[in-house]
């Protein structure tokens, strides 16, 4: 298939890839390694048939499988991947509160998110836990942005038309975002900041936030959004994202400083309560985690093992794929030869659906609008601790600092 981008420079590019992120792994008659076949054995016993064929998802950090089954059903098995230095136990933690999650969302919310038909605990011969749920319909976001006829292949009225109706696809899309995180911003939770996990009356908890790994997560539940802002400027603080010499920890460190005497004042600031009011946010909300069909309308929000309870000023937020901001201001992006980035939409798609967004989520609930747009500085300094590329003594973010300074 056939995908479209642009560049840091506002320039539209093409490029061919395959037609999905799943490749055949197996199919009957095929050799398995014992590990393979001790897994696939489970997974028959667990859904009561045959496996027919076996995919893998290419570019995942988990395994992630898609069954045909000989009954006509297709399922995906999701197993955490085991990290180095890193105990199973946190994995299967990760794992179980994943599927709390998916099991609480599926009888309070209207979201349509996956159906956990089973979670299986680790065995001698299934050394990780494992869940398996039956596979959605669509295809990513990323998919319906990107993918579209090579202008050698269709005429000037075909794409046209085809453009049109893409445009139109992609406000039906930007709708239901906004739905989501009106649905989210609605939802009764705790008001504490953390991840989640399922009490035995099947409420939800807060407990420490929960990291891909151990030293990433937090001590103690949160109270505050400042304490959520200063766990977030110490986790970046840690991390070895910002240079290995002396001078660009330290240069790196300074910036770091910095940022945080900003951002724990502009929090100051915020003082209405409705902003500061704990909300359900999914924190992997990328193209890849949604589904749509090819009208834009969404089928399913996925890959809910990055999740938290925080702040509605940092919960409600724009798709990642519409910003133009932070990291992904095309003057601070990376683009050093070895890594490019791209973007989904232009910037004046950008500016258009923000826009539409915004129209949309004022409609819907004011105080979700209110804490969307009151947030967007503060979300986009996250966004910034977030980034795990490399920015040698933080240069990059130092960089959109001033030009923060300078327009304010």
């Amino acid at each position: 298939m056939i995908i479209s981008f642009w560049t840091a420079s506002g320039d539209k590019g093409e490029i061919e890839e395959p037609d999905s992120l799943f490749v055949e792994l197996w199919k009957p008659g095929e050799d398995l390694d014992q590990a393979q076949l001790r897994l696939f054995m489970s997974v028959e016993n667990v859904v009561r048939s045959t496996i027919s064929v076996v995919k893998t998802c290419l570019g995942s950090n988990n395994l992630v499988m898609e069954m045909a089954l000989s009954d006509g059903r297709d399922v995906l098995v999701r197993q955490y991947a085991s990290l180095p230095h890193t105990p199973d136990t946190h994995h299967s933690r990760r794992l179980h509160i994943e599927v709390d999650l998916l099991n609480w969302l599926t009888v309070n919310t209207h979201i349509p998110v996956p159906s956990v038909l089973a979670l299986v605990e680790p065995t001698e011969d299934v050394p990780l836990p494992y869940m398996v749920m039956p596979k959605l319909p669509g295809r990513p976001v990323f998919d319906m942005l990107t993918c579209m006829d090579s202008e050698a292949k269709v005429g000037l009225l075909a794409r046209i038309l085809s453009q049109i109706l893409l445009t139109i696809s992609k406000k039906k899309l930007v709708a239901c975002y906004v739905d989501f995180g009106v649905e989210l911003f609605g939802l009764d939770v705790p008001q504490l900041i953390g991840s989640t996990v399922l009490d035995t009356s099947g409420h939800l908890q807060v407990i420490p936030l929960l990291g891909l790994l151990p030293e990433l997560c937090s001590d103690t539940v949160l109270h505050s959004l400042e304490d959520y802002l200063e766990h977030m400027c110490n986790l970046k603080r840690k991390c070895n994202s910002f240079g290995t010499t002396d001078e660009e920890i330290t240069r790196g460190r300074a910036t770091i400083d910095e940022l945080e005497a900003l951002i724990l004042r502009i929090a100051q600031t915020l003082v209405d309560p409705g902003l500061r009011r704990c909300i359900l946010s999914h924190d992997d909300l990328s193209e890849w985690n949604v589904l749509t069909d090819t009208d834009g309308k969404v089928t399913g929000f996925l890959d809910w093992e990055f999740h938290s309870i925080k702040p509605a000023v940092l919960a409600a937020s724009y798709p990642s794929w519409l910003l133009y901001e932070g990291p992904l201001d095309p003057r601070f992006a990376i683009n050093d030869g070895q890594m490019e980035t791209h973007w989904l939409v232009s910037p004046q798609e950008s500016q258009d659906l923000i826009k539409h967004f915004d129209q949309l989520a004022l409609t819907k609930n004011a105080e979700y609008y209110k804490a969307l747009k009151q947030g967007e500085f503060l979300r986009t300094a996250i966004s910034w601790l977030q980034s795990t590329h490399l920015d040698c003594g933080l240069d990059r973010m130092r960089a959109w600092m001033a030009e923060i300074a300078t327009v304010a």
